[in-house]
């Protein structure tokens, strides 16, 4: 289409009706189609976000029923062996005789370290389910604690407990992991304790400050050969064929350790000792955080 103004021709672009509504028509489509998609996406979401929520919600209730089974058969187990351990007093200041004695020791340890099993066990399943409780810990009350509850372990009376403790601020962590770190270290200093050196020992040297927590825990045991210093924290691993332990004790520990937000470092010399450094932090000034946050909302 054309226009001539005076001397100057102007040329206009044809246009069409019928092409401007087909082409409108065609954008209608096209945008009809992509939300009809967009709405069938969202709709899938909205189905495997329920589906999802439903799995979460049965997984959390079999978590539950799992946790209640494991307390439960824990309880069930322990009556009856602290019922034998019993038993095993009575027949031990009743029988004086000699050859009696070592069956009765073995008895004894077995039922020792089956408790120990379960214990681990509860263990481990509170560790990995449950969120962080903090609250203070006081490390004099924690260590007597775990110390009275392995007094009655072979040897236990013999062994020297050197304990030093620098505190000049509160400290603040979830106490039983606290509980289930100290358990395991004590315990395996007791059962790896060399009793052929004239004072066996087990040393504790803890420093709090504002940041964290340091311990350094070491003994004179039997130690561990330096071809397994790397393995110690696997599960199910035992340093060596006449281990008296589950092999879940010190994989629990890193695990408990691991969850506090800490770190260790184990070295040990066969036949010398066994050390380790751990680091945990202090949760002090999170707990303290959140108490002004709860303070400014009640106001």
């Amino acid at each position: 289409m054309s226009k001539v103004v005076g001397s100057k021709k102007y040329v206009y672009p044809s246009f069409s009706i019928e092409s401007a509504a087909e082409e409108i028509n065609t954008l209608t489509t096209s945008f009809t189609l992509l939300i009809q998609e967009t709405e069938a996406q969202m709709n899938e979401v909205k189905s495997k976000s329920r589906q999802l929520k439903g799995r979460n919600l049965e997984l959390k209730k079999l978590n539950r029923e799992l946790d209640s089974f494991i307390y439960s058969t824990a309880h069930d187990l322990r009556s009856p062996l602290t019922s034998l351990l019993g038993l095993l007093n009575i027949m031990k200041y009743e029988n004086q005789q000699d050859s009696i004695k070592p069956h009765l020791e073995m008895m004894e340890n077995s039922i020792y370290r089956m408790e120990d099993f379960i214990e681990q066990i509860v263990g481990y399943s509170k560790n990995k389910r449950l969120a962080l409780q903090p609250s203070q810990i006081e490390f004099n009350s924690l260590l007597s604690e775990v110390f009275d509850s392995h007094q009655f372990l072979p040897g236990a009376s013999h062994i020297k407990h050197i304990i030093d403790i620098k505190q000049e601020t509160p400290f603040y962590s979830d106490r039983g992991r606290m509980l289930i770190l100290f358990n395991n270290l004590i315990s395996n200093a007791i059962r790896y304790a060399d009793f052929l050196k004239p004072n066996p020992f087990i040393r504790i040297e803890i420093c709090v400050d504002d940041s964290e927590v340091t311990i350094s825990f070491s003994d004179n045991g039997i130690g561990i050969g330096s071809e397994h210093i790397d393995k110690v924290f696997q599960m199910f691993y035992r340093a060596n064929a006449t281990s008296k332990g589950s092999g879940l004790g010190l994989f629990i520990f890193k695990e408990t350790i691991t969850k506090l937000g800490g770190q260790v470092a184990v070295s040990s010399t066969l036949s010398e000792g066994t050390h380790f450094d751990i680091q945990i932090p202090n949760l002090l000034a999170s707990v303290n955080k959140q108490k002004e946050i709860t303070e400014s909302v009640q106001t």
